[in-house]
């Protein structure tokens, strides 16, 4: 046989192979298919999602843990305290003058009516109490009649120079635009007459209470339910003086927990039932009802049914057991940190058995192969450091490639 023929009974045989090489691919059963290519079959459980960290030389993944535990405190404690920033409180009442108006001339004849209409501006009625006209009177001649919003408020002859203020009754106000008009009485059948007002020095004076200042609040933050804390107490120290102060109003969230008039410049305690308390973000509000209050030293102090240890349950059924067991499989565990200056200390127990981590990196990942079992398998997680925060903790068996 030539050189070109043994050419081209080669390309036969290799096109052959190929044919029967697909053909029994395609006919396999798919694992053994899948086994054979190397393909990645992983899924994730109902748990989680799956999500980077994974070990170089692995090629399928099962998500069994994927949570973000947030803060983790220093192991065993029970009490816990929250400090809240100083805030100040003031409740001011002042005479003030109201509106003060230029001298005029009111007049009242057969020829000539000239009364005059006052006006001035009362932002909130109830922060607002004694409430006075005052004026001098040139000139006083007839009935002087004074109208507050259309109603007649008074009526008098005037016949001196200083009178006596005109009381403004508050139920007469509106919140807004309020309106005075002064007139003189009729001269009656002498038309050669006229009755005439002149006045000066007119001013409207009230008592009005600043309240912009009277209340104010801050929040602090649970970690725990609600469910765990025996006991929560609320700490501050007015600094006041308790002959020109009214009571000081405190909620936690809706509901009131203090309302008296405090011990001034010392340390006051107020309980606080924990069904009051919120899992999360709480509101205190603070509220002066007369003088001024800085509350200072503000603490919630909370103490536990029982200690917080974070904690959190992997379950490993008998197959993906079996694929640990016989080395198809390896567990990784894989924590993400938020890392600051200083170095992450703390302590993860799998089983019972302890992991270190003291690092500085974001990121630490562990094989956990050995630490694990079958069935429930329990994570803690705990630091004697003040606190670790930990974003994110996933643990994953992943398919090892051959």
């Amino acid at each position: 046989m030539n050189k070109k023929g043994d050419a081209a009974y080669a390309a036969v045989l290799v096109f052959l192979f190929a044919v029967f090489l697909i053909l029994y691919v395609l006919l396999i059963p798919a694992d053994t298919r899948n086994e054979l290519l190397d393909l990645d079959t992983g899924s994730s459980n109902s748990g989680g999602s799956s999500n980077s960290g994974t070990i170089t030389g692995t090629t399928s993944s099962r998500v069994l843990l994927d949570v973000s535990p947030g803060r983790i405190e220093e192991e065993g404690r029970t009490q816990y305290e929250y400090n809240l920033p100083s805030v100040r409180l003031v409740r001011t009442t002042d005479a003030e003058i109201v509106k003060k108006e230029n001298p005029f001339i009111i007049k009242n004849s057969w020829f000539e009516k000239k009364p005059k209409q006052i006006e001035f501006e009362i932002a909130d009625k109830d922060n607002i109490n004694n409430l006075l006209l005052s004026f001098n009177t040139l000139k006083n001649e007839g009935t002087l009649a004074v109208k507050l919003n259309t109603q007649v408020i008074y009526e008098k002859d005037i016949n001196q120079y200083n009178s006596d203020p005109i009381i403004l009754p508050k139920e007469k106000l509106t919140n807004g635009i309020n309106r005075l008009e002064f007139s003189t009485s009729s001269v009656g059948v002498a038309f050669w007459n006229a009755n005439e007002y002149a006045f000066e020095n007119v001013k409207i004076l009230a008592d009005i209470t600043d309240v912009s200042g009277q209340d104010t609040k801050t929040v602090f933050n649970i970690l725990d339910s609600r469910d765990n804390i025996n006991e929560a107490r609320l700490i501050f120290v007015p600094e006041c003086e308790s002959t020109n102060t009214g009571r000081l109003r405190i909620r936690i969230n809706a509901d009131e927990i203090f309302s008296a008039v405090p011990d001034c410049n010392v340390l006051n305690t107020v309980l606080v039932p924990p069904t009051y308390i919120e899992t999360g973000i709480n509101e205190v509000g603070f509220k002066t009802e007369k003088g001024t209050y800085l509350v200072d030293r503000i603490k919630v102090k909370t103490d536990l049914k029982e200690k917080r240890e974070p904690k959190f349950y992997v379950y490993i059924d008998e197959d993906q057991w079996e694929d640990i067991s016989e080395s198809k499989y390896i567990a990784n565990m894989t924590m993400e940190f938020v890392v600051d200056d200083e170095y992450v200390n703390m302590k993860v127990e799998v089983n019972n058995r302890d992991i270190g981590i003291y690092q500085r990196d974001e990121t630490f990942t562990q094989i956990i192969d050995s630490y694990l079992e079958k069935g429930n398998n329990v994570i803690k997680l705990s630091t004697d450091d003040d606190s670790v925060d930990v974003l994110k903790l996933t643990v994953k068996i992943e398919k090892r490639k051959r």
